[in-house]
């Protein structure tokens, strides 16, 4: 969901697997922060209900690391917790692998398959609004720092652990990331 700063009339829009959980916990410990709109909504929503706002910021990350994070992260609750109703359709990426799943599962983006969503689509580039690269978090942060007026440390939460993306991928998978989301790896500069 995104996280509404009235006061400041402001907008955090938080991309799935890009570091949000750690953003949203510093705006609740530091702001009168409101949640806004669905899980991972992106601007045009606040655009369409009339929100007062002034900034939108966001986290980018690079999509190959982010569609590997979303992967991981589900086939690590689906080990842990087994076939929940939620997590039943994470039985078969689970025992065929990354690349099967990029290469079967369903692509149509939706607050349920967020990921699927550029990270573009999250922002409006005609509004004030700032993206943070999480690769460069600690650095670029204190951009929105500045803007708030707010220098409390960002937390880091929310982290899984598994192989580096780049160890993952075979040529399909790779070719399949670099087309679907080749607008966020042009905008925001990112490779494989």
């Amino acid at each position: 969901m995104a996280w509404h700063l009235p006061n400041e009339k402001v907008l955090f829009l938080h991309i799935s697997k890009a570091g949000g959980t750690s953003i949203t916990r510093w705006l609740r410990d530091n702001f009168d922060a409101r949640k806004f709109g669905p899980k991972h909504c992106r601007i045009q929503r606040a655009k369409d209900k009339g929100l007062d706002l002034d900034f939108h910021f966001t986290i980018v990350r690079n999509p190959f690391a982010r569609v590997h994070s979303w992967y991981y992260y589900h086939v690590g609750l689906y080990d842990k917790q087994g076939a929940t109703r939620l997590l039943t359709k994470w039985e078969e990426p689970s025992q065929k692998g990354f690349n099967w799943w990029i290469k079967n599962c369903d692509k149509t983006p939706n607050t349920k398959r967020s990921i699927w969503w550029t990270q573009k689509s999250f922002i409006d580039t005609n509004l004030p609004y700032i993206t943070c690269k999480l690769e460069n978090i600690q650095s670029e942060f204190v951009e929105i720092q500045k803007y708030l007026n707010c220098y409390e440390p960002l937390p880091i939460t929310n982290t899984s652990k598994h192989s580096h993306y780049r160890n993952d991928y075979d040529d399909e998978s790779k070719k399949i990331i670099e087309d679907f989301f080749r607008e966020d790896l042009e905008y925001f500069d990112y490779e494989f």
